[in-house]
């Protein structure tokens, strides 16, 4: 598992909900699309390929670009089984 923290991961001005708490950072398939990112309160598993996930997740989304400017450099090129971030809060 890779660790990061919300500034590298570009999400520091996410306005997660109320009580929510950004612990677990992945990427699942989206068709048509590089890919659809989450975050986790509780850390997910790799399930049939994709991330499941027993506490709250919020969608981030996708990055619609075609060279992917809104998708951080540490989430390049990653496949959805290689894409789980600890958060690093410091």
């Amino acid at each position: 598992m890779k660790t990061a923290t919300l500034q590298q991961l570009d999400i520091s001005q996410v306005p997660f909900p109320s009580g929510f708490d950004p612990n677990f950072c992945t990427k699942d398939a989206a068709e048509g699309h590089d890919g659809i990112w989450h975050v986790h309160e509780a850390e997910p598993e790799f399930e049939a390929g994709r991330w499941v996930s027993f506490g709250r997740t919020y969608e981030i989304g996708i990055d619609p670009t075609p060279d992917l400017k809104y998708t951080p450099e540490i989430g390049k090129d990653l496949r959805p089984e290689q894409s789980l971030f600890k958060i690093i809060h410091a």
